[in-house]
C-alpha cells in the first residue's frame, strides 16, 4: 500500500486530516470553503512543500510527519501532464487547478488523487477528500507514530531577502 505523508505545524499534529486549513484558505486544488488535505509521497517532497509558504517573518514552527497508507483502491491516479489545465503549474496557484480539484472533491467517489508537485513535477502529491467515507478506515490502519520534523536553518532565506550559496570548503585532512 502506497504511504504518503502530512506535514503540519506540530500543534495541529492532533487533528492532520480535517481539512480545515484548506477550507479556510484555499490551495493549488481547491477553493476556499472547500475542505482538503494536501499530503506527498515522501517527507522530504513534503518537507518542499512547506518550504515554499513559509513566513520568513515568523519563527519556524516545528512540525510533525504525520503517514497514511492508502488502499490502491482509493487512489484516483494521477491524469496527464497534458491533461492538466496549461496553467497548473503557475507559481500563483491558478483557478483553473482550483475548479478541477473541486470538481474531484465533489464527486467524492475516491479518497485520494494523485497530482504532480509543481516544484518537482516528477514527484507526487495527494489530494485527500476529508469528506470521503473511507478516510477513519485509513488513519486506522496506519499504525506508525508521526515523526517530528525540525526544518534547518539553511534552508530558510536570509531575513533580507537575498539568497546566498557559498560551497563547503574541504576540511585539511591531518597528516
Amino acid at each position: 500500500m502506497p504511504l504518503v505523508w502530512r506535514i503540519v505545524p506540530l500543534h495541529h499534529a492532533d487533528t492532520p486530516f480535517d481539512g480545515e486549513g484548506a477550507r479556510l484558505h484555499g490551495g493549488r486544488w481547491n477553493s476556499v470553503g472547500m475542505p482538503a488535505v494536501y499530503c506527498a509521497s515522501s517527507i522530504a517532497l513534503g518537507v518542499l512543500e512547506i518550504l515554499v509558504h513559509l513566513d520568513t517573518g515568523r519563527p519556524t514552527p516545528e512540525f510533525a510527519a504525520i503517514p497514511l497508507e492508502l488502499d490502491p483502491r482509493h487512489i484516483e491516479p494521477m491524469p496527464l501532464l497534458s491533461a492538466l489545465p496549461r496553467d497548473w503549474a503557475h507559481a500563483s496557484a491558478p483557478e483553473s487547478t482550483r475548479r478541477l480539484g473541486d470538481a474531484w472533491l465533489s464527486r467524492n467517489d475516491r479518497l485520494a488523487f494523485t497530482l504532480p508537485s509543481v516544484l518537482v513535477p516528477r514527484e507526487n502529491n495527494y489530494l485527500i477528500n476529508p469528506l470521503h467515507r473511507d478516510l477513519s478506515m485509513q488513519i486506522q490502519r496506519t499504525v506508525e507514530p508521526h515523526e517530528l520534523v525540525r526544518l534547518d536553518r539553511r534552508l530558510l532565506p536570509l531575513p533580507t531577502g537575498k539568497a546566498t550559496y557559498s560551497m563547503p570548503r574541504p576540511r585539511k585532512s591531518a597528516d
